[in-house]
């Protein structure tokens, strides 16, 4: 039987990290097998991708090209664990690289471009005010990154909304909620989709 897929996607600050480790455990709890895996990935290019993410030494065309590299090589793992049974939990993957990259580049084109790769069975974009995300991006982090301005999270946030017809079986759910409503938020989302599991890992 093959496992689910599913992506949590918004702008930084939404909160996506800390509901993705919740959705682990939660499917682990019904006896499903459970990958986490995140884009960037921890592969040489998403290396590559954080460190220019940290340093703001690159231009957007650049980034997204590498965007796409790091996910060709990360959607055959994926492929590979949902052949295997396990549901894969995915921290960010299309959704990202398009309304982030739409800051610069046109986003159909963006769209063209992400079209090729395998679509999840479950999205959830967390949505959130920038201005809650901007300042639990500043309480987490010592120096801010590439996107880490007011006005980028404003634009990309918009661009998140304006993606929710991109794959079916796509979510909204809001995240200035406290972590523990947003979470029971997505358990009911996911829920739904939860077949019997056959075994237990």
């Amino acid at each position: 039987m093959l496992g689910l897929f599913i992506v949590l996607e918004g702008i930084d600050g939404s909160g996506k990290t800390t509901q993705a480790k919740k959705l682990v455990n939660f499917l682990r709890s019904r006896g499903r097998r459970v990958w986490l895996t995140r884009e960037p990935t921890d592969g040489s290019i998403g290396r590559e991708i954080r460190r220019h993410l940290q340093a703001k030494d690159i231009d957007n065309e650049s980034l997204q090209k590498l965007f796409l590299q790091d996910r060709r090589e990360h959607v055959r793992e994926i492929n590979s664990k949902l052949r295997e049974g396990y549901d894969v939990v995915c921290d960010r993957y299309t959704l990202s690289t398009i309304a982030y990259g739409s800051l610069n580049i046109a986003i159909e084109k963006l769209k063209k471009l992400n079209k090729e790769f395998l679509k999840p069975d479950i999205t959830i974009i967390i949505d959130v005010e920038p201005e809650i995300a901007f300042r639990r991006i500043t309480r987490a982090r010592s120096r801010n990154e590439y996107f880490d301005t007011l006005s980028k999270l404003a634009r990309v946030r918009q661009a998140y909304l304006s993606l929710q017809d991109f794959y079916p079986n796509t979510f909204l759910v809001d995240g200035s909620k406290s972590i523990e409503e947003c979470w029971e938020e997505i358990r009911r989302i996911v829920q739904n989709f939860l077949q019997p599991a056959s075994c237990c890992n």
